[in-house]
C-alpha cells in the first residue's frame, strides 16, 4: 500500500470513528479536514476536552478546538 493510500484510509477511520462517537454524519468532512491536519493525539485529546463534564455542546466544542489547533 503506497504511502498516500495508507494515509487516506486512516484518515477515513478517524473520521467514520468520530461520526459515530459524535452521531454526526453531516461533519464527516470536518472531521476528514481534522485527520488530515491534525495529529491523531491532538484529535483524541480534543475529544476528550470536548466531553469534559462543563462541556454542553460537545461538537461544537471540538469543532472550535480542532479549528484553533489547525490556526483558523
Amino acid at each position: 500500500m503506497s504511502n498516500i493510500s495508507e494515509r487516506s484510509s486512516n484518515v477515513d477511520r478517524i473520521a467514520d470513528h468520530l461520526v459515530r462517537k459524535f452521531q454526526a454524519p453531516n461533519s464527516r468532512n470536518f472531521f476528514c479536514k481534522c485527520a488530515w491536519n491534525l495529529s491523531e493525539d491532538d484529535i483524541w485529546t480534543a475529544y476528550e476536552q470536548a466531553h469534559g463534564p462543563k462541556v454542553k455542546m460537545p461538537l461544537k466544542y471540538f469543532i472550535t478546538l480542532c479549528q484553533l489547533k489547525m490556526g483558523r
